[in-house]
Order: structure tokens, then sequence, then C-alpha cells
């Protein structure tokens, strides 16, 4: 169940559907991005994962994941995500 949410969420994203995306999510999810180069990002909430789709959509000219594996159970699933992108504005 978790892992066609996260398909469907995966889909939304590559299609620049923020609406799609938060249909996935509930109101209290709490999305971690963790980078394999240093980085990483909590967002609390569906209304902060809403800002930040809103603001770093224009943040890539062209933006795509892949979905590599997924582990879930117990109503939390992680997901190995391959992301390739084009920068539209220099990033931090």
């Amino acid at each position: 169940m978790l892992d066609d949410v996260i398909a469907r969420y995966i889909q939304s994203y590559n299609a620049r559907d923020i609406d799609g995306m938060l249909e996935c999510v509930t109101d209290d999810v709490v999305f971690e991005n963790v980078s394999n180069t240093g980085g990483s990002m909590r967002l609390d909430g569906k209304d902060m994962m809403r800002q930040v789709a809103e603001l770093s959509g224009n943040a890539f000219s062209y933006r795509r994941q892949r979905l590599i594996n997924i582990v879930s159970g117990a109503g939390k699933a992680a997901a190995e995500i391959e992301f390739e992108g084009k920068a539209a504005v220099d990033l931090p």
C-alpha cells in the first residue's frame, strides 16, 4: 500500500503536480530527505511540504526522480530515489 503511494508521489513530483504530491501524504506527515551529497532536510506537516515544493519547483528547469528501492512497514516507509536535474538558479 505505501509502495503505491510513494510511486504516485514520485509521478506527481515528476509532473510538477504539487496538489497530486500532497494528496499522497497526511496533514501530520514527517518528510525527511537525506542526500548522498551530505545535505538533509526535514519537513513537518503538509503545509511545510507545500511551501518547500512551491519554492523548489522554480529552482530547476528540469528535474526527475526515479524510484530505486522502498522499505515499508508499520505505517512508515523509506525510499531510495535517484535524482536528476538542471538548476535554473544558483543553488546554495
